[in-house]
């Protein structure tokens, strides 16, 4: 009998082992061959290159068990010594051609590949196939940075109430107070500034608004009534990836387009002809509508890059100051 050489592919520092992606893939029956086939790889201390025979993949994956408590377990203690030598006989080699028919499975996949290296033939188990397609399909379980934010903002606000404890009992000195007071609003200040980097144009409470206007538009219907995009929930989580990363092209023209549209009363109201400093502009709006994004947006047009980036700057000054008095007003809340 020829031997059939066995080769792994894996990530180099990784032991061997059952990716993520394979329970996501395969059935139960192919991930008991899998496991059977990388078992006896590690066993085999690691090193070995024979594949396992068809009759040990059987063993380890637990095909042709007669197992107690069963039917069929029943039925076996009835037969005669010999008639239960036959019947073993009988569910050995049905379960070897189950794993055959489930390597072939495999191999249909590509989970399991034949390739010939110099003169030999070797079957190699890429325990790197599906990696691409999970972590693309199942992105949004490992890249949720809102949890992150949420937590560093509980955080902050557990400690506030802390200090105004310690306040209230007198038991901190007023320079402590301030000292700590200020460092909670740096944190408050770095966990905002960590949030628009990630979402430069569009604020993170109004992304899912912004992927639906654009695939209620009138480019996007025409591709998935076309079939041109055949997944529409696919296509708008991907938007909102592009989105968060600031990597969706033109989304700046597209939020303002989508500001117009559900601000259009808002906009007419406010009348900004009598100003020309683009920071009066911006002021005037957002005391009117009380929006950061909206206020930017409008005082900006017009502008050079180098006087956008400044406006820029005065609105992340401007939203600081703001938050720094939300913080104080509560604080003097909670002390009253």
């Amino acid at each position: 009998m020829s031997r059939e050489y066995f080769k792994i592919l894996k990530p180099k520092t990784r032991p061997i082992q059952i990716e993520p992606w394979f329970f996501r893939y395969l059935s139960a029956g192919q991930l008991k061959v899998l496991s059977a086939i990388i078992a006896h790889a590690d066993y085999k201390t690691r090193q070995d290159n024979s594949f396992a025979s068809n009759k040990t993949i059987a063993f380890y994956a637990g095909f042709g068990l007669i197992n107690k408590d069963t039917k069929d377990y029943e039925y076996f203690q009835t037969l005669s010594e010999d008639e239960q030598k036959a019947y073993k006989n009988k569910k050995i080699k049905n379960a070897i051609q189950t794993v055959k028919n489930i390597k072939k499975q495999l191999a249909d996949l590509g989970v399991i590949k034949r390739e010939l290296i110099g003169t030999k033939s070797f079957s190699i188990v890429d325990l790197e196939w599906g990696k691409e397609r999970y972590l693309k399909e199942f992105d949004e379980f490992f890249n949720d940075e809102t949890t992150e934010v949420e937590t560093t903002e509980n955080d902050i606000s557990k400690e506030l109430e802390h200090l105004s404890k310690l306040a209230d009992d007198g038991n901190i000195s007023k320079e402590n107070l301030a000292k700590q007071m200020q460092e909670l609003a740096d944190k408050l200040t770095a966990t905002t500034t960590k949030e628009k980097e990630i979402n430069i144009v569009v604020p993170a409470d109004e992304i899912e608004k912004v992927a639906e206007h654009i695939m209620n538009s009138k480019k996007v219907q025409t591709k998935v009534k076309s079939g041109d995009i055949k997944n529409p929930i696919g296509y708008k989580k991907t938007i909102i990836k592009q989105i968060k990363n600031n990597t969706y092209n033109g989304i700046e023209k597209v939020y303002e387009e989508f500001l117009n549209t559900n601000n259009t009363s808002t906009k007419q109201e406010i009348d900004t002809t009598d100003l020309k400093n683009p920071i009066d502009i911006f002021i005037k709006i957002y005391q009117k509508t009380q929006r950061f994004d909206y206020a930017y947006l409008e005082a900006s047009k017009g502008l050079s890059f180098q006087e956008k980036d400044e406006l820029k700057k005065f609105r992340n000054e401007f939203e600081q100051e703001i938050i720094w008095k939300e913080i104080m007003s509560e604080k003097t809340k909670n002390t009253s």
